[in-house]
């Protein structure tokens, strides 16, 4: 299972999404910065390109986690950057956008329903219902 959050706008500006997950973040992480780069309809050229991407080695990139420095694999793209560990028995992937990494702290949330209101409020907004 894999749960993710959008921090900014949804149409472009600065913004940071962080997943959690159960999968392994690596081969998520791959997954995600290949699907980000466009989808291929040929499926063996997808599966190709996921497996680059998982043996593509990133640089290193210390963040804090809930108060705590943890270390991150880190790709530096084009359109932002991307990270992702292991860490306290799950696996943390962030997707940013015009963030600076040393702008970056995460902290356990435990309730979402803030987060919700948020997205869903967003979505309304974008969809022209606000």
């Amino acid at each position: 299972m894999t749960v993710g959050l959008l921090h900014g706008g949804m149409t472009g500006g600065p913004s940071l999404r962080t997943w959690t997950t159960r999968q392994d973040p690596m081969r998520t992480v791959a997954l995600y910065r290949v699907m980000a780069g466009g989808r291929t309809q040929d499926r063996g050229e997808h599966e190709q390109r996921i497996r680059r991407a998982e043996t593509q080695s990133g640089g290193r990139l210390d963040l804090l986690v809930d108060g705590s420095s943890v270390t991150f694999d880190f790709w530096d793209e084009p359109d932002g950057w991307w990270a992702a560990t292991n860490h306290a028995g799950v696996g943390l992937i962030l997707k940013a956008e015009e963030v600076r990494p040393t702008a970056v702290e995460l902290r356990t949330i435990t309730d979402l329903e803030p987060y919700l209101l948020g997205s869903r409020t967003q979505i309304e907004a974008f969809r022209g219902n606000r």
